[in-house]
């Protein structure tokens, strides 16, 4: 799940400052490490499901329009329901935040246009 934060991390910033595409990107790998996570976590399959469909899909869909407001809702909405999931399942001491000072080996901004 570590990485799963650092690719939502990698994600959020890029879209926040206009690199589009690597937002994209990060959003099929994020979808990716959640698929995986149905295999070796079985007993959380539905749950994910359930999450790709109403928090990850809408973030997808934003990344897509290259629409910042509809992108930082969805985000801020998926955010909110990591929470309420960890906090039912037992873990109410795991809250995902997104930093304010994105910590990347990625370039964020998109590349200049030649």
């Amino acid at each position: 799940m570590v990485l799963l934060g650092q690719r939502f991390q990698a994600m959020f910033h890029a879209c926040r400052d206009g690199n589009w595409l690597l937002g994209a990107y990060q959003c099929r790998a994020i979808r990716k490490l959640f698929n995986t996570s149905k295999l070796t976590r079985p007993k959380y399959t539905q749950a994910v499901d359930e999450f790709l469909e109403r928090y990850l899909g809408p973030i997808e869909g934003s990344v897509r329009a290259k629409d910042w407001g509809g992108f930082a809702a969805a985000v801020e909405a998926s955010v909110k329901a990591s929470d309420q999931y960890h906090k039912d399942w037992g873990y109410e001491y795991i809250r995902y935040r997104l930093s304010t000072d994105p910590a990347t080996t990625y370039r964020l901004v998109p590349p200049p246009t030649e």
